[in-house]
């Protein structure tokens, strides 16, 4: 039990262990890692071997006695580690086939399963080392495996939550013909997300609506933009300067575009309504569909028919920014971009009116 309990406690952290031995008598850390190692080892190994999947998931879902399904969403996302040569990994994983010995590699995609409709904690299901931070053919092909193997285990994707890598493009490409097409045939938001909730379609590609809404944020603090289908009304950020948004509305560092504050702070409640007291209409029209979305995923307190309601507004506006992209001289984001946001407004539509219980902080790479 003392080992135990001081692995844990090493586990949180090595500094913080190193200040507790400063006041408790802990055992030195390298008696802790040579207990813990073995199990990293073999949770590494299992993490980076896509045949071990199937026993990642026997460990983090417990057999399901009533047989129901667990809906999910797959989250996929790439992060960097230091340089190191094929032929150093191979030496730890030599059952890595598609690793060359000759080649650097510095990235990794973590592959994430963040259950829906179920109390279970998200997990990492799969590991797999790249070259360099860009989707590729073979993550695409890693992913349908995945698929695979989670509809083995009677686990169902509905959405692929991904970043903004245009590998992905042709995923949100395809599921937006098909909500556009509902759309041209005069047939309502409500009835779309009935058609498409009601159908068997899974896999519906998500995008983090954080991200999308830092690059609506860096698009305005450094271009401006306009709001209208004639390019006669626009908006730039110094007709905001006195809404008192400090950095959120400045910061053009590259750090800032990361954060995920500043377009929290942009599209909050408190500066449309004073904007609505200064009639200040090009804001409000810009800002309102990106608040009422923040609010449908990030406010506790709404129901579900309400924070539909909000999305439905939000599917409308946006719909409109993409109807005058082509002639806009200065849209609010990327034609992707605009396509992204309405596959993700449907797809956490989708999930609203299929369950009663929705973990909606799943629905996206948030998590990950």
């Amino acid at each position: 039990i003392y080992i135990a309990v001081s692995s844990i406690a090493y586990i949180f952290g090595s500094k913080s262990y190193a200040f507790l031995r400063k006041y408790f008598p802990l055992p030195h850390e390298t008696l802790i890692r040579k207990n813990i190692s073995p199990i990293v080892k073999s949770n590494v190994k299992n993490l980076v071997n896509i045949e071990e999947c199937n026993t990642i998931i026997d460990d983090f879902i417990t057999k399901n006695p009533t047989n129901e399904e667990i809906h999910v969403t797959l989250a996929i996302d790439a992060a960097s580690f230091k340089e190191t040569r094929g032929e150093a990994i191979l030496k730890k994983f030599f059952e890595l086939k598609y690793i060359d010995p000759d080649k650097i590699y510095n990235n990794l995609f973590l592959f994430f399963v963040q259950p829906i409709n179920i109390n279970v904690k998200p997990f990492p299901i799969h590991i797999s080392l790249k070259e360099n931070g860009s989707t590729s053919k073979e993550t695409i092909a890693c992913i349908k495996e995945v698929f695979k193997i989670l509809k083995e285990k009677n686990i169902h994707v509905d959405f692929v939550a991904t970043d903004g890598d245009r590998q992905y493009d042709s995923l949100h490409e395809e599921f937006f013909e098909i909500i556009f097409n509902l759309h041209k045939s005069n047939m309502p938001f409500t009835q779309i997300i009935d058609e498409i909730s009601s159908s068997t379609m899974f896999e519906i590609p998500i995008s983090d609506f954080l991200h999308l809404l830092k690059i609506l944020r860096s698009n305005l603090v450094k271009y401006g933009l306009v709001v209208d289908n004639k390019n006669t009304i626009s908006l730039r950020k110094d007709e905001l300067l006195d809404y008192n948004m400090g950095k959120a509305l400045i910061d053009l560092s590259s750090h800032g575009k990361m954060k995920d504050h500043y377009p929290l702070e942009i599209f909050s409640s408190k500066n449309i309504l004073k904007a609505i007291e200064e009639n200040n209409w090009p804001f409000i029209f810009y800002s309102i569909p990106f608040n009422l979305m923040i609010n449908a995923i990030r406010n506790p307190f709404l129901s579900h028919d309400l924070r539909k309601f909000n999305l439905e507004t939000s599917f409308y506006f946006v719909l409109h920014y993409l109807y005058q992209y082509d002639e806009s001289i200065a849209p609010l984001i990327s034609r992707i971009g605009l396509i992204r946001i309405i596959n993700t407004i449907i797809g956490l539509c989708v999930a609203l009116t299929k369950y009663d219980f929705v973990q909606i902080g799943h629905i996206g790479t948030h998590p990950l």
